[in-house]
């Protein structure tokens, strides 16, 4: 065992790194562009890697649920398009205009939000909180 003497630092001027910036390859990601919407693969392993999902967008609320749905469901949106996608986009002009005016975004920037799965009704979902996302203008992180 060493006896070297260990030093008491001050920690004041110290913060805590948010957990999103050590984000895992299986945490479900989804990420606002201004006429599109893409998911990350642990979004499809949170869902089983169902075909299809509903969106539900909050009116109280910065957040998006995403459910998954049989393919022929009313309203679903087919969004695996590989047999094991790395991310998938998703064009949807109206709507994620909707969402940019709704919340206020910056029409130069894209937003990401990790998700967390909930349940309702005793279904699995996945919540992304957008209160305070990763913003991004172009390929560098605001």
């Amino acid at each position: 065992m060493n006896d070297t003497l260990i030093n008491e630092i001050d920690l004041d001027g110290y913060q805590i790194v948010r957990g999103q910036y050590f984000q895992k390859q299986s945490e479900p990601v989804l990420t606002l562009f201004q006429t599109a919407i893409a998911f990350g693969q642990g979004a499809f392993q949170a869902l089983n890697n169902c075909e299809a999902i509903h969106v539900l967008l909050s009116n109280r609320g910065r957040s998006i649920v995403i459910r998954s749905v049989a393919s022929n469901t009313p309203d679903a949106v087919l969004w695996k398009k590989r047999a094991e996608p790395k991310y998938t986009k998703i064009e949807c002009p109206q709507l994620t205009r909707n969402i940019y005016e709704r919340w206020g975004l910056d029409k130069n920037c894209h937003y990401r939000a990790f998700g967390k799965t909930v349940q309702a009704d005793r279904k699995l979902l996945i919540l992304f909180d957008f209160t305070d996302p990763v913003v991004y203008e172009g390929l560098k992180r605001v």
